[in-house]
């Protein structure tokens, strides 16, 4: 073994981690491309050195955070995932991106983007303390420690350790 993996075989194991069955998987994929994101950016996040392959260093990082990170460490890799472009802010494009399919479409809903503009909107007003119309890493760390559910406003970046555990078992 190289002691390095590429994407796909990261996002296979990343598919078992989050609890998404095979169909649920295509089910998803269909509906909601934000879950290509989020596991492009948990890639991303675990690619320290930005060369498109996970080296048996890295994905220990990786796992350690996951498994056993303090709050900051899980605050600045959730913070890394959302930043879906990598330029150190969750703009509001990003946070539509994300957050476009947590709300049930109404059917008579004219602009059915309105409620996840608002949305946006109601997470900039919690989140976004310099006031800037986006949320730099400061933001995202302050309003965390104010409120912890916040860790994974934008949709879920960290597995459940029990079922990632089971999976791990599994593949080695």
């Amino acid at each position: 073994m190289s002691g390095r993996r590429d994407v796909s075989s990261h996002l296979f194991m990343l598919w078992g981690c989050f609890s998404i069955s095979m169909a649920s998987l295509i089910i998803l994929l269909l509906e909601c491309s934000v879950i290509i994101f989020i596991f492009r950016s948990v890639f991303r996040a675990f690619d320290k050195d930005n060369d498109s392959c996970v080296s048996v260093t890295e994905w220990v990082e990786g796992l350690s955070i996951f498994l056993r990170g303090t709050l900051e460490e899980k605050m600045k890799y959730c913070f890394e995932v959302y930043d879906l472009n990598g330029d150190g802010y969750i703009s509001r494009e990003e946070m539509f991106h994300m957050l476009k399919n947590s709300l049930l479409k109404q059917p008579s809903e004219e602009d059915p983007d309105e409620g996840i503009k608002d949305l946006v909107e109601i997470t900039l007003k919690k989140m976004d303390y310099d006031h800037d119309g986006k949320v730099s890493f400061v933001d995202f760390e302050r309003a965390v420690r104010d409120e912890n559910l916040l860790l994974e406003a934008f949709g879920p970046c960290l597995p459940d350790v029990k079922v990632f555990m089971k999976l791990f078992s599994i593949f080695f």
